[in-house]
């Protein structure tokens, strides 16, 4: 930290000419930003194009919260539509805004979700409020979650309220 080169990243798509491919081994893993560019660069063969296109290193849980809720921002550039899959169940009485839901999630009657990411399977329990978030896991009846990302076999247990945490599988998270 603080003696990088440049505040440039290598991140994104690698548009090879042929004879690029014959640079790399056949049959064996190869890391080309390790094994091959290199070599590329050497022979002064390599090109790149900036951008000032949104990036954003996801490796730990608050940025991955982070850049998805930057995708769910309503006024952010990157902001996608606010889209609810057809595959899954909500109670009709359910309250949706700026979010993103996924295929064979369950929302019980009541729950209100805003800024938030339900991924696939997750199942939402009712009088729920979910808050920039994303599950995976299950949240449980009147649970209040903020800024929580609860893992694919995460629980958080009913009138639970959590805010800023990680809930990972297998442990439930009492109220």
């Amino acid at each position: 930290p603080g003696t990088e080169p440049c505040d440039l990243v290598n991140a994104g798509t690698y548009v090879f000419e042929p004879r690029m491919l014959e640079r790399l081994p056949s049959g064996v893993r190869t890391s080309v930003e390790r094994q091959t560019f290199p070599a590329v660069v050497a022979d002064g063969a390599l090109y790149a194009m900036a951008t000032d296109d949104y990036w954003i290193d996801i490796g730990r849980p608050d940025a991955y919260l982070r850049a998805n809720l930057d995708m769910l921002s309503a006024t952010s550039p990157l902001s996608r539509a606010e889209a609810v899959d057809p595959a899954a169940r909500l109670d009709q009485t359910v309250t949706v805004a700026h979010s993103v839901i996924g295929a064979d999630v369950t929302v019980g009657a009541g729950t209100r979700i805003s800024g938030s990411v339900l991924l696939p399977g997750a199942i939402v329990g009712e009088q729920a409020i979910i808050e920039d978030s994303i599950v995976m896991g299950r949240i449980g009846d009147g649970a209040h979650v903020c800024r929580v990302v609860v893992g694919q076999r995460g629980e958080v247990a009913a009138a639970a309220r959590l805010d800023g945490v990680r809930v990972p599988a297998p442990e439930a998270t009492e109220p």
